[in-house]
């Protein structure tokens, strides 16, 4: 009789729970319509519990662009799918547990910040996609048009066999104590992080497979205009993968105090045809200190560069706990257009402005008389600052031409 009791408070009490939930009701809709939401009110993060939003049903919530928004707790596909997109502000202010894509049997949540932002650097919640149940979540910020950013405690990232949970940064940026890939259930197949275009990347520790170093999962880097900063360690746990997709002007480099691996761990590299010569880092710690248990493996799709390419990869354990690449290409480096030049005076001073490309070098030249062609160099070794630049010249005499020139 105890035991029928206990039983029957248990299933209460959850039903308790559920039922104080405001869930979104259209298929689709704004969240700070009173209408759209189960309690007939915009949620709040009032109450004990503070009524967790669900939104679920195959269902898409629009946090429009001007809209703040509070709650205690989201979920985002509670045993079916569902969809929330962020082009305002999402503050979750009571509950420590934050934000939930994908929750219970068969809950699938996809949240999308789109120009908009999650949480605050004072305001960090956990953000979990997926347990260790049939369920997985993605996390996109930013896309080819806007940007995003995510403020967050621990992330947490966890998918079974039959889905993929995945953290996509399409220029957008993730500002994390902690990136967990793989939590307590996870493999390279299923946990996934993708890192491209101009997204930031700022967490302290960022675990590519976690738990005792069993559970797997895969990070890939696409591209040069990333920046991933590192504060404290990078670990590549048994079984993972770390992917490095280059395009014509390199790969963005993952800056960490250390890097730490495991067993069977893979480093992933492919190249471009227009890929130029030199030395590309793609794992630097500042310190070093690897925690090497096993042989780390590396890949490199040799195909996918320039034929007659020469590589030389180079993984330095004994200094700064680095990884990179030398390239040996037969590509001859092709310079950028300057475009227009402009000259305005500044007293007895022209003042050349041009568009510099970064890691070109330039020169400023003048001519005194353009019947007889003849132009000098007036100030050489000027370096591309990857825009608009200038450059001063005392006007003696008075009547010069002036043009920028690549060294």
């Amino acid at each position: 009789m105890r035991r029928v009791i206990v039983l029957i408070t248990a299933w209460l009490c959850s039903l308790s729970v559920f039922a104080a939930n405001n869930s979104f009701v259209p298929w689709a809709g704004d969240w700070n319509d009173t209408a759209n939401w189960t309690l007939g009110s915009v949620p709040d993060d009032a109450g004990t519990y503070g009524n967790p939003v669900v939104v679920n049903g195959s269902k898409t919530c629009t946090i429009q662009a001007g809209t703040d928004a509070t709650a205690t707790r989201v979920f985002v596909g509670a045993s079916a799918p569902g969809t929330l997109i962020v082009k305002g502000t999402l503050l979750y202010l009571w509950n420590t547990e934050g934000l939930q894509l994908g929750y219970w049997t068969a809950g699938h949540g996809t949240v999308k910040v789109l120009g908009g932002t999650i949480g605050a650097e004072n305001n960090r919640k956990l953000l979990c996609l997926g347990t260790d149940n049939d369920d997985h979540g993605v996390l996109q910020i930013g896309d080819e048009t806007v940007g995003g950013i995510g403020y967050f405690a621990d992330v947490k990232v966890n998918s079974d066999t039959n889905g993929v949970s995945l953290i996509d940064l399409q220029g957008g940026e993730l500002d994390a104590d902690n990136v967990l890939l793989g939590d307590v259930q996870g493999t390279a197949d299923s946990v996934k992080m993708l890192v491209s275009d101009a997204a930031t990347v700022n967490v302290n520790t960022l675990l590519v497979g976690v738990k005792d170093y069993v559970t797997a999962a895969e990070m890939t880097v696409n591209g040069s205009e990333a920046q991933l900063n590192i504060s404290s360690y990078v670990t590549l746990a048994r079984d993972s993968r770390m992917n490095f997709v280059f395009d014509d002007n390199g790969v963005s480099t993952v800056s960490a105090n250390k890097f730490w691996y495991d067993w069977n761990a893979e480093i992933n590299i492919t190249g471009t045809e227009n890929v130029q010569s030199g030395t590309y880092e793609l794992i630097v710690g500042a310190t070093g200190g690897s925690m090497n248990q096993g042989m780390l493996k590396f890949n490199i799709d040799t195909n996918s560069f320039a034929a007659g390419t020469t590589l030389n990869l180079i993984h330095d354990t004994d200094g700064r706990d680095a990884v990179l690449l030398e390239v040996d290409s037969p590509v001859i480096p092709v310079t950028p257009e300057i475009g227009d030049i402009t000259v305005d005076t500044e007293g007895s001073d022209a003042v050349v402005s041009f568009n510099g490309a970064s890691g070109h070098s330039y020169a400023l030249q003048r001519c005194l008389d353009l019947t007889d062609g003849i132009w000098s160099n007036i100030v050489t070794g000027i370096t591309g600052a990857g825009g608009m630049q200038t450059v001063s010249n005392s006007m003696s005499p008075t009547a010069s031409f002036y043009r920028i020139v690549s060294e």
